[in-house]
């Protein structure tokens, strides 16, 4: 038998566990459909591969970036803007990408094209479609016989879209 203290108690635990449960049931709604959700990150990757051949072509030794000893990036080695080069460097071919550099420094004007099957469609960046292009013009300085020249380098970079 309980004394009048016991059932107190006994009956304050009910009332706390009449509250309590629900209040923990709630919270578990409330962190499996709002918390954890809002979590899942989207992460935007469209245009990486344009942005990764980008940089490769500043930052890479084996692409344009000057080399003494160091690589330095954001300077292009005059010697070696050719397509032979370059087409090693990216190893673009087939349908994969097609890119034009167009450097303009000190009043010369010289354009590479690499992977021709691709950059012969560039006309079909205009329209929306099966196409992904993008271009952009980069500050650089041109590394010609020791002495760095300020240039400009066109980077258009056409390819399917995925």
């Amino acid at each position: 038998m309980l004394d009048k203290k016991g059932m107190f108690h006994e009956r304050t635990e009910e009332v706390l566990t009449i509250l309590v449960v629900p209040i923990i049931f709630m919270s578990l709604i409330f962190v499996v459909f709002v918390v954890v959700p809002g979590t899942y990150a989207k992460i935007d990757a469209e245009g990486i591969d344009h942005f990764t051949i980008r940089n490769s072509l500043l930052h890479n030794k084996n692409c344009l970036a000057y080399e003494n000893g160091a690589v330095y990036p954001g300077i292009v080695d005059i010697n070696k803007f050719n397509p032979e080069k370059l087409q090693k460097c990216l190893g673009v071919k087939g349908d994969s990408y097609g890119i034009i550099l167009n450097l303009k420094y000190n009043d010369i004007n010289k354009v590479i094209f690499l992977n021709e099957r691709m950059t012969d469609r560039a006309n079909f960046c205009l329209s929306k479609g099966s196409f992904k292009c993008s271009s952009e013009s980069v500050y650089v300085l041109v590394n010609e016989n020791g002495e760095n020249n300020p240039g400009m380098l066109d980077i258009r970079i056409i390819g399917f879209e995925k």
